[in-house]
């Protein structure tokens, strides 16, 4: 792996971009829901639509956990992401679909609770989880649509969960794409999970699709990642299979910003970003106070008499003084707003252009029983780089973020 430009003395933090308050990129990450949701319904509507046009002896059916057939290791439609939870459905004799093809629908409907016993040998101490309880508790739903033709299939998934609809709802789409057969080779284009490599979980060849590590109870790699809009081709070549991906533009790896899954990194971040803020705000309030009272009590001095020199003693006694009985307040008022400003001290580059852009290629085989393969990757790495030191020791913000792009052979 080669990694180009990493600047020295940098710290890799994990990037929570998705999860409030760090939002993304601009117009609600690069998720882009309106172009999101009708690509979904395009991609969908092309592939379905032909479906009803004719009928044949074969009753139409519900299988709410079928799997599409040609699978390409994409894990897009086959149901391998769904663990736990119950299914439901119906079946009509009634509906009838043409023969070679097929409308499958399906989902199903989970609840899930965690509780954290907090430290060790602290009977009372819990974390920092839902309404400070200790506790976490989440349900949801997922519904799956898969039809299937002669030379394409498509698919949309949808999941819907609470904390999706109030932090980023364009995630209820989570996965929308069309396949095409073309004789033995494959071409999908879509938001799209595709898995490169083979392990029991983590790989270090599954590097297309960026991962959402802001829960860390799921632990199911296919759940974990975050489908993007991507080409996929796989093709058969002699006595191996040639596959090639293509990403137009870049999302990073999402890490929760508060709760009991921030990673260290970021409770650094924060707790910095939080005492420079908060010493910039409380002195620039304390200077304001001071100078708004000063101004008045000078004027009122020399109203009285006072000689200037007299006037300004009193003016600047008088504003020591406010000040000081105001510590508390604008302590808090400081702390409030530095509270409220801290999401915007790190600025993320837009990622939405042709310049993010990533490619992938990959050849594998098996000799005996032996897999062998060569992968290429040229994308950027899912964890941004950010200077913390110089830019908290120069007191600007916002932090600008990077990533860096490398080479992976």
């Amino acid at each position: 792996m080669i990694n180009e430009s990493m600047p020295t003395g940098a710290a890799v933090l994990g990037d929570s971009r998705g999860i409030k308050p760090f939002a993304g990129f601009a117009a609600s990450g690069s998720r882009f829901p309106a172009i999101a949701i009708f690509a979904a319904v395009a991609f969908f509507s092309l592939a379905v639509f032909p479906l009803g046009a004719q009928a044949a002896d074969d009753p139409g059916s519900f299988d709410p956990f079928g799997a599409a057939s040609g699978d390409s290791g994409t894990g897009a439609a086959d149901g391998s992401g769904d663990t736990g939870g119950f299914g439901f459905g119906f079946s009509d004799a009634g509906s009838t679909v043409a023969s070679g093809q097929s409308l499958d629908i399906g989902g199903e409907l989970g609840f899930s609770a965690v509780q954290f016993l907090g430290t060790l040998g602290d009977a009372d101490s819990f974390s920092d989880a839902a309404s400070g309880s200790g506790s976490l508790a989440n349900a949801a739903g997922k519904l799956r649509f898969d039809a299937r033709g002669k030379d394409v299939d498509a698919s949309l998934r949808l999941a819907v969960s609470p904390s999706i609809l109030s932090t980023d709802p364009a995630r209820v789409i989570d996965e929308a794409w069309v396949r095409l057969w073309l004789d033995q080779a494959m071409l999908e284009g879509g938001l799209l999970k595709v898995t490169w490599g083979k392990a029991d979980a983590l790989s270090v060849l599954d590097v297309l699709n960026p991962k959402d590590l802001s829960d860390l109870t799921v632990t199911e790699p296919k759940e974990q990642k975050i489908a993007r809009p991507m080409l996929h081709l796989s093709a058969p070549l002699g006595g191996v299979t040639f596959e090639a991906a293509w990403l137009p533009i870049y999302e990073a790896d999402r890490f929760a910003w508060d709760g009991p899954w921030t990673p260290k990194q970021i409770e650094d971040l924060k707790a910095e970003g939080m005492e420079m803020l908060y010493d910039e705000l409380y002195q620039s309030y304390a200077a304001s106070a001071w100078s708004t009272v000063y101004t008045q009590a000078y004027s009122t001095a020399v109203t009285g008499g006072a000689t200037i020199t007299a006037a300004n003693t009193a003016a600047i006694a008088a504003a020591d003084a406010q000040v000081a009985s105001m510590s508390s307040q604008l302590a808090a008022q400081a702390t409030a707003d530095a509270e409220a400003a801290l999401p915007d001290l790190l600025e993320y580059p837009a990622g939405d252009t042709l310049d993010w852009s990533q490619f992938g290629a990959r050849v594998t085989g098996t000799v005996g029983q032996v897999d062998l393969g060569f992968q290429y990757f040229w994308g950027f790495l899912p964890s941004p780089v950010i200077d913390v030191a110089s830019a908290l020791s120069s007191g600007t913000y916002p932090v600008e973020v990077t990533y860096n792009r490398y080479h992976q052979v």
